[in-house]
C-alpha cells in the first residue's frame, strides 16, 4: 500500500483506494478521506462499500453547512431535536462539575 504524496493529495478522493484495500482485510468500520467535496461523491464512496464513513475536514471548514446541503440535495429528511435550542448554554454550571487537576507544585511535593 502506497502512502499519499503531495501530488496524490491534489486528486479527488485520493485516499479512498487505500480505505478500500484496508476494508477488504479488516472487520472494523473504515473511514475514507482526501478531497471529498461532493454530495454524490461521498454517497458513492459509502454506497459502493469502499468505506463505512467519510471524513470532510477541509470541506466542513470551507462550508460548515455542508451536511445540511448534502441532506437536501440527496433528499434526506431529518428533524433536529427542539430541546437543543430550548435554553442558552451555561458554561459556569458545566465547568463547576469538572475536576480541577493538581497543579505542578502539588505533583512535585
Amino acid at each position: 500500500m502506497a502512502m499519499a504524496t503531495d501530488e496524490a493529495s491534489t486528486r479527488v478522493s485520493y485516499q479512498v483506494s487505500l480505505a478500500r484495500e484496508v476494508r477488504r482485510v479488516v472487520d472494523v468500520p473504515v473511514v475514507a478521506g482526501g478531497l471529498i467535496t461532493g454530495y454524490d461523491q461521498a454517497e458513492m464512496i459509502i454506497g459502493t462499500g469502499d468505506a463505512d464513513m467519510v471524513v470532510l475536514a477541509r470541506t466542513i471548514l470551507f462550508d460548515p453547512n455542508w451536511p445540511w446541503r448534502a441532506a437536501a440535495a440527496l433528499g434526506v429528511k431529518f428533524v433536529c431535536q427542539s430541546s437543543i435550542f430550548a435554553s442558552q448554554p451555561n458554561l459556569d454550571i458545566r465547568m463547576s462539575r469538572v475536576a480541577i487537576p493538581a497543579t505542578i507544585e502539588d505533583s512535585i511535593a
